[in-house]
């Protein structure tokens, strides 16, 4: 929950940022997050938080198989052949 909430402070930081160089006025450049209205805020937390989620499952299956085996799986080509009860029929 931590995560979320410096997510959400690093957003309400990037769109005051990016009002000042617009010339808005800071309050707002900050009613534009999330759309404008509560509903559609609270879309967009949930959507930071879908983001959260691939980011601590890769480092939590990163810590019990290894980094090294992780990048590995997931980057390295695999050169190993079917099984010929898996190869196609021609």
């Amino acid at each position: 929950m931590t995560f979320l909430l410096v997510l959400g402070l690093l957003t309400v930081i990037e769109e005051a940022v990016v009002g000042h160089f617009h010339g808005e006025t800071l309050g707002a450049s900050l009613g534009r997050i999330g759309g404008g209205t509560f509903a559609q805020f609270v879309a967009t937390s949930v959507i930071l938080l879908l983001v959260l989620v691939p980011f601590f499952a890769f480092r939590a299956l990163g810590e019990i198989t290894g980094e090294k085996t992780l990048v590995r799986l997931f980057f390295e080509p695999r050169n190993r052949k079917l099984p010929t009860r898996f190869a196609s029929r021609e």
